[in-house]
C-alpha cells in the first residue's frame, strides 16, 4: 500500500503543479473517528498517525460527503476549529510548509445491496498535500483549474486501486 501511496504521490507531482507531496490513506477506527493507517513522505512528522473525528478536516469532509474535498490549509490553520472541525492539538500535528489538500473518498469496489438500491460503501479516505498553493489547483473560489481537475482524477484512480487491495 505505501508503494500505491508513492505512485500517487510521484503522479500528482508529474502531471500537476503540486510539489513535495506527501500521501495518507485514512480508514474508520468504528469509534466515530478515523486514523492515518498507511503514509508516504511522513516518516517523523507529527501528523503521520493522526486520529480525526469522522467529520474532521479536509479528509472529514470527504467522509461525511462521500465527494471528493480540497482544503486551504494556510487558512484552515486559522479557522481549524470552526470550518473543519479540529482541534488545536490535532492542527499543531500539521506540518506547517502544508497549503493545499486534496483527500478523496474510498470506497468498496462492488456495491452492497440496501433493499431497493445498491450503494457503494465507504471503505476510508485517500489524501495528499503540498506545498503548494491552493491556487495551482483552483481556477476561482468554485471552480478546478486543469491542475486541480486531473489532480482529483488521479486521486480517484489510486483510490479504486486502493480499494481493490484492500477488500
Amino acid at each position: 500500500i505505501v508503494f500505491v501511496l508513492e505512485r500517487f504521490a510521484k503522479q500528482l507531482e508529474s502531471e500537476t503543479s503540486l510539489t513535495s507531496v506527501r500521501t495518507t490513506m485514512m480508514l474508520p477506527t468504528g469509534e466515530g473517528t478515523r486514523i492515518v493507517v498507511y503514509q508516504f513522505n511522513m516518516d517523523d512528522d507529527p501528523d503521520q498517525d493522526l486520529e480525526l473525528d469522522e467529520n474532521a478536516g479536509c479528509t472529514g469532509k470527504s467522509w461525511s460527503t462521500e465527494e471528493p474535498a480540497l482544503a486551504d490549509l494556510e487558512a484552515a490553520a486559522t479557522n481549524y476549529s470552526t470550518e473543519w472541525h479540529m482541534t488545536q492539538k490535532q492542527q499543531a500535528a500539521v506540518r506547517k510548509d502544508r497549503k493545499a489538500m486534496i483527500s478523496v473518498p474510498i470506497f468498496a469496489p462492488f456495491p452492497i445491496s440496501d433493499r431497493n438500491r445498491q450503494k457503494l460503501q465507504l471503505w476510508g479516505t485517500l489524501s495528499a498535500d503540498t506545498d503548494a498553493s491552493i491556487r495551482s489547483m483552483m481556477a476561482s473560489n468554485i471552480e478546478l483549474s486543469p491542475h486541480g481537475s486531473r489532480a482529483v482524477k488521479i486521486a480517484m484512480s489510486w483510490a479504486s486501486v486502493l480499494a481493490r487491495m484492500i477488500r
